[in-house]
């Protein structure tokens, strides 16, 4: 909790350095990349976390693989980060700007879970369905789940909509426990 916390204060005041700037969008995209990269990348999140590997070379790999696609103020930034010793949560500090991005922009993310996968027609109707009962811009991402059996689970804003054969099926089993006829004696 702690270091989602202090992720969030580093988050903010990337925000505000990027809005001086008027870079927020160009720094929404290298935070997002690096999200991605820390999430799908286990060694190079280690890299980070390592207590034995020096700053000096943190910082290097860090421009090694960003510096030609990231802009100037972010990767100062990262290596601002990795010299005050908080190169540990770079990940969550990204996650927590692109949170921040969002909010100031008025985007709501969807999250749609189905059983098999939506071709772009069928994503597309979500989505209109959504921007037009939120009154707002929404991102889906969507997940396969063949658990569900059919149907889809829809989580936006905290809350949730559970369409899904799986749900039914639990139901019908929990309601068919209880046996009405059971004789007494």
């Amino acid at each position: 909790m702690r270091q989602i916390r202090l992720a969030s204060r580093y988050a903010k005041a990337l925000f505000e350095l990027a809005s001086e700037h008027h870079i927020q969008t160009e720094v929404f995209n290298d935070m997002q990349s690096f999200a991605t990269v820390c999430a799908s990348n286990r060694d190079f999140r280690l890299m980070l976390q390592s207590p034995v590997i020096k700053q000096d070379k943190k910082n290097a790999v860090i421009r090694a693989i960003f510096g030609s696609n990231f802009h100037n103020t972010t990767l100062q930034y990262m290596t601002i980060i990795v010299r005050k010793r908080r190169e540990m949560i770079l990940d969550e500090i990204a996650v927590q700007y692109v949170d921040i991005y969002r909010e100031w922009k008025g985007i709501k993310v969807a999250r749609l879970e189905t059983a098999v996968a939506l071709d772009e027609a069928e994503k597309k109707v979500f989505v209109d369905l959504l921007k037009t009962q939120l009154k707002a811009e929404v991102t889906l991402e969507t997940i396969v789940k063949p658990e569900l059996i059919g149907g889809f689970l829809l989580s936006v804003d905290g809350q949730q909509f559970d369409s899904s054969i799986q749900k039914k099926i639990k139901k019908l089993s929990r309601e068919f426990k209880v046996n009405i006829y059971k004789r007494k004696i």
